[in-house]
């Protein structure tokens, strides 16, 4: 039990036995009992804690640790877990300890450090993942906590950015809001990002603010839906700001039903640099509501849907804000207004075989584009023609059809990352890691099978988070090594990380130095095998880049950087080599000066 403190009274109190002549017992020091509870016995069990109340107080060591005695033990004592000198858990605070009592003796257990030094950023991050979690709030609550604010319990007040945050890691909104999804929503909801138009897209007709083809939401005279094809590319923009309602761009396609089946499979790609949607349905706007394909977008990072549907004439209506409403979003004609629609059409909602899908990983659709492979399958396994291509269809076609392992199969063959996400698969993955030490068993075993590598050069000096937390189909399992592949040194490990959804998921914490490399070894409980997508996140200061005109990191500053930068002639993207905001011809003298072999 915490006590929490009256100032008034702890001054009171400190004045009062400051001016006492009477000397403390220390000899009491430490004795039994909490020093933030009150017990009949004097002294209390930490040491420190103890020697600092009775040099205020002597009656705490000679009579009884009273609540006076309590009271001064929370105003003096850092480091004693749950007092209120301690600082926040969930953020470097810069005393011993943490005001929290449980989540702080969690963490000094696996890190002493945490308790008897400083409570650092390695403290802040272990009490993410090992504290229990506080009140479960849904994004957007206005109790739940600042986003930008690590604190006990799920999810944050500002909806969209929350949303984006636990797309990337679950654990946001089913634990704690810790200094990780302070990290992410920094990156996520602070930065602007930019959403690229690609050579050959289709240009939206109407400027930004002329309201052309706004036919539904807020229709305008005479405005008519934007014909394109499918499948196109469309690069538009959009302005919600103003006096005017907010501005929605909607476009017209149709789809043919070559092979008579009556049914065509559609696909749309949204991403945004706002919140918004691209909502697909048939023609007329009073079918707006039951779109039956929803694609949605969180500050540039994409969403996607996909349905077979009936042959026709079809809309796809884009705004910002969360679908069915429109605006709100405080878009203007200057900066962050543009988004990219991708649309897709094609006749795979007949024969499942032969049409596409890799057999040797998971996907959304039926059967695979083998058709041997896949009527081998099949013949097995029915479920996979007939409701979804899955985890276990693809495990079947890689012991059916003789499966190549993946590239990245042995340490030796390990595949070079920083920091981000990168999709993997270990389906048909050998065993190749060391068995790992006592230390990493959670309860349930050391087994770890069928896994594959990494190798991460650091990015910061600091922490890396390597996570497969809520992105991930199996029973994954982590550690973390430095050294050689033939004198491995384990240095992290992790199995079923806290508050990752689903639980059996993993998030592992490395202690990084610029210029070291370190391996790191994916794989599942026992020999579980799947896909998911691997995320590496470095906190701290960054490190120097050796080469920054090396824009495709091959170790040399060749065309292919020179085509990159002119590439992004004019913006703020790859290749502004001077940081001042465009790329322009200073950063071409850079590139130019740089040329050849990265020393």
């Amino acid at each position: 039990m915490t006590t929490v403190r009256s100032t008034t009274a702890v001054v009171a109190l400190l004045l009062g036995l400051a001016l006492s002549p009477s000397a403390p017992v220390l000899g009491q020091c430490p004795a039994s009992g909490s020093c933030l509870e009150p017990h009949d016995t004097p002294g209390c069990a930490s040491t420190s804690c103890c020697e600092t109340v009775c040099v205020f107080g002597p009656q705490c060591c000679e009579v009884a640790w009273d609540i006076d005695c309590v009271l001064l033990a929370n105003e003096l004592c850092p480091g004693v877990c749950g007092s209120g000198s301690s600082g926040d858990c969930f953020v470097p605070n810069g005393t011993p300890g943490c005001n929290d009592a449980a989540c702080c003796d969690a963490v000094c257990n696996q890190d002493p450090f945490c308790c008897e030094k400083n409570w650092d950023s390695t403290c802040s991050i272990i009490a993410g993942f090992v504290c229990e979690s506080g009140e479960m709030f849904e994004c957007g609550d206005a109790a739940a906590g600042d986003c930008f604010v690590a604190h006990l319990g799920s999810a944050c007040s500002d909806g969209p950015c929350c949303t984006a945050v636990c797309q990337l890691d679950a654990s946001c909104c089913s634990g704690n809001w810790d200094t990780i999804c302070v990290a992410l929503a920094n990156s996520l909801c602070l930065a602007a990002c930019e959403v690229p138009c690609p050579n050959g897209a289709v240009i939206e007709s109407e400027d930004c603010g002329i309201r052309t083809n706004d036919v539904c939401l807020f229709p305008v005279a005479n405005a008519v839906a934007q014909a394109i094809p499918c499948p196109s590319v469309v690069c538009g923009t959009l302005r919600d700001v103003g006096s005017v309602p907010p501005d929605v761009d909607v476009y017209e396609f149709s789809v043919d039903d070559p092979d008579g089946d009556g049914l065509v499979r559609i696909e749309v790609q949204f991403a945004s640099e706002f919140v918004g949607y691209a909502a697909v349905f048939p023609a007329g706007c009073a079918n707006f509501d039951t779109a039956p394909l929803l694609a949605t977008s969180l500050k540039c990072v994409p969403g996607n849907a996909e349905a077979c549907l009936p042959p026709g004439t079809w809309w796809v209506l884009v705004a910002s804000g969360t679908y069915p409403d429109a605006g709100g979003e405080g878009v203007g004609c200057i900066e962050s207004n543009h988004y990219l629609l991708e649309l897709n059409c094609d006749q795979a909602c007949g024969p499942v075989c032969g049409i596409e899908g890799d057999c040797f990983l998971p996907h959304g659709g039926t059967g695979c584009a083998d058709v041997d492979c896949c009527e081998l399958v099949c013949a097995q396994d029915a479920f996979c023609c007939e409701g979804k291509w899955d985890i276990d269809c693809a495990v079947e076609a890689f012991a059916l059809c003789e499966g190549t392992p993946p590239a990245n199969d042995d340490c030796g063959g390990c595949i070079a990352v920083g920091t981000g996400s990168f999709p993997f698969s270990t389906i048909g993955a050998t065993t190749s890691g060391p068995a790992l030490p006592a230390a990493c068993d959670e309860g349930s075993g050391n087994q770890f099978g069928a896994d594959i590598w990494y190798c991460y050069a650091a990015t910061c000096d600091g922490f890396a988070v390597v996570s497969t937390c809520g992105t991930a189909d199996f029973d994954t399992r982590l550690a973390g090594y430095t050294g050689s592949c033939d004198a491995l040194s384990l240095v992290g490990c992790s199995d079923d990380a806290p508050g990752c959804v689903p639980s059996f998921t993993s998030r592992m914490n490395l202690e990084v130095v610029c210029g070291e490399t370190y391996l790191i070894r994916l794989g599942g409980f026992a020999n579980a095998q799947g896909t998911g997508t691997l995320t590496i996140m470095c906190i701290g200061g960054a490190c120097p880049v050796p080469c920054p005109a090396d824009l495709d990191a091959n170790d040399m500053v060749d065309g292919a950087d020179l085509g990159i930068l002119l590439g992004a002639w004019g913006t703020k993207g790859p290749g502004d080599l001077d940081g001042n905001g465009t790329v322009d011809g200073a950063d071409l003298g850079l590139l130019l000066g740089a040329w050849g072999e990265c020393g």
